[in-house]
């Protein structure tokens, strides 16, 4: 799969070179009368000679210009909308940032409305360029806005551990010990998915070892007889007490795919034959999660329309009939 992944970069850094080299052998004519990505019929050197006989590098600036002010607003546009949109829905701030940097570019499906555009005269063929050149430049620029949002939440994620760190320095926290569980499941979270995960496993006798940051669930926990530890599971001296070097499997159930995702990483360091199985809201978080180890990522949206169907192939009994 990576390699796959690896090529489809390859073919989106070449197509845009193959483009401006081409491009550069054809007439204006001849560029406006075929496909952009057509080799040119008759090759000439007739760009080359315009270059060197005018003010090329005050064209430069002007298309710079240009195409920066089609690009810069599309981009923080989307950026912005998506954003909002994702946050309006009650998802969490890395998750929002996450999908705004996917859906923050001028998208391939603009080539064909552009070409609509200027067959219908409705659009200049100098405006198709600038779309194009516009795509183009987003679509490479994606990957490196997607680096510099890691950075990010990655140094977000790190603050909050370190502030983390000082107050339960404050409150004398005690020597955590490592739990003396074999064959067990670590479960990463007690909320709505994490507490029906462990009502599951209590029924059917399997050892578990809880992690949750909420104090109110850590001591309800407790008092069923469950082995729990109250903090941030990225924290690696709370992760290290989980012995996942013996435990059966690993089951990461918070909604914060980043944090999430420090977790399995840190899990895949410590046992590098462990089952990782983690949540997910979006296409990118499941992306996310297994770009840092987990082994299985379960999004809500797929179970429920796996359910659905089942249900319709295999009827249950709690089906109202109408």
């Amino acid at each position: 799969m990576k390699n796959t992944a690896d090529w489809i970069w390859l073919l989106i850094i070449i197509i845009p070179i193959y483009w401006i080299v081409i491009t550069s052998f054809k007439t204006q004519a001849n560029y406006y009368a075929t496909n952009p990505l057509q080799p040119p019929g008759s090759p000439t050197l007739d760009n080359y000679q315009l270059v060197i006989e005018n003010d090329f590098i005050q064209y430069f600036i002007n298309s710079a210009i240009v195409t920066a002010g089609t690009i810069i607003p599309a981009v923080v546009i989307s950026f912005m909308a998506a954003f909002a949109i994702v946050r309006g829905f009650g998802y969490s701030t890395p998750t929002a940032l996450t999908i705004s940097a996917s859906l923050a570019q001028i998208g391939e499906f603009s080539f064909i409305l552009a070409g609509l555009g200027v067959s219908l005269a409705l659009l200049p063929e100098q405006g198709r360029d600038l779309i194009l050149a516009g795509a183009i430049i987003s679509i490479l620029l994606n990957p490196l806005l997607f680096a510099a949002l890691d950075h990010v939440l990655e140094r977000r994620e790190q603050r909050r551990v370190e502030v983390a760190e000082i107050t339960e320095t404050d409150t004398a926290r005690e020597p955590i010990r490592p739990t003396r569980l074999a064959n067990h499941i670590v479960l990463v979270g007690h909320g709505r998915v994490g507490s029906a995960i462990s009502a599951a496993l209590r029924t059917k006798g399997v050892p578990l070892f809880v992690i949750e940051d909420n104090e109110d669930a850590v001591a309800a926990l407790k008092t069923t007889g469950v082995e729990t530890l109250s903090g941030n599971a990225a924290d690696p001296e709370l992760i290290a007490t989980a012995n996942l070097g013996g435990a059966r499997c690993l089951l990461v159930a918070i909604p914060n795919a980043f944090e999430g995702g420090q977790v399995v990483q840190q899990a895949r360091a410590i046992n590098p034959k462990l089952l990782i199985v983690a949540r997910a809201h979006s296409e990118a978080e499941i992306e996310h999660l297994k770009k840092h180890g987990a082994d299985l990522v379960v999004m809500g949206e797929h179970e429920i329309a796996k359910a659905m169907l089942d249900n319709i192939f295999e009827p249950q009994t709690d089906v109202v009939e109408r």
